[in-house]
């Protein structure tokens, strides 16, 4: 998959969490560990790690790009990955879902046609953090943080997206590929899922 960049948004401490969510150690590794690991195996042109922080991320050996619009939320992160990709198409995620399934984004990529973006839907959650953007996107989210539009539904409703549904997808996710860490609670029943698939 040579023409796609995958773009880990690690925005760093987490206010709800009370720590950086990409460090959290799962299975005895960081949790952006996990989703590199996984995603390595897609051959992408290169895994590139948004932050603020890039001196914590030096140690992960992928391409590091400061967030070129700081506090701007999910979308400025979106904006640096696309303004910064080398590659036509873009897997945007959150540094919190190591359980992302590469077999799932090849499935985005091919779908993603003649699309600006392609994003997955579940119980009516649309999953923007777990989405192939095309870099020619850029401008347009540019412009809606010029006009404090930081909303990823808007830049998504502006856009050319794709939004497909479980029902399209349920054959090659087994229920798991958008599980993320917002509470500790989370961490916890992740830590559980992944000791007991580790077992089986």
């Amino acid at each position: 998959m040579h023409n796609l960049t995958v773009a880990i948004l690690a925005g760093g401490k987490s206010r709800r969490m009370g720590e950086n969510k990409a460090l959290i150690q799962l299975g005895g590794h960081p949790l952006i560990s996990h989703i590199i690991s996984r995603l390595r195996t897609l051959h992408p042109a290169e895994i590139m790690i948004i932050t603020n922080e890039p001196d914590v991320y030096a140690r992960f050996g992928q391409r590091i790009v400061q967030d070129s619009t700081p506090d701007q939320g999910p979308l400025g992160g979106v904006y640096t990955a696309l303004s910064s990709s080398r590659t036509q198409y873009n897997f945007i995620i959150a540094c919190d879902m190591p359980l992302v399934k590469p077999t799932l984004v090849k499935w985005l990529w091919h779908a993603c046609n003649n699309y600006d973006a392609i994003v997955p839907q579940k119980d009516n959650q649309k999953q923007y953090l777990h989405s192939i953007i095309q870099s020619r996107c850029a401008s347009r989210a540019f412009d809606n943080l010029q006009s404090q539009r930081r909303s990823m539904h808007a830049f998504f409703s502006e856009i050319n997206t794709q939004f497909c549904d479980y029902a399209d997808f349920k054959h090659i996710d087994n229920d798991d590929s958008f599980t993320n860490i917002n509470t500790p609670d989370d961490i916890h029943a992740i830590r559980r899922a992944f000791a007991k698939k580790s077992c089986q």
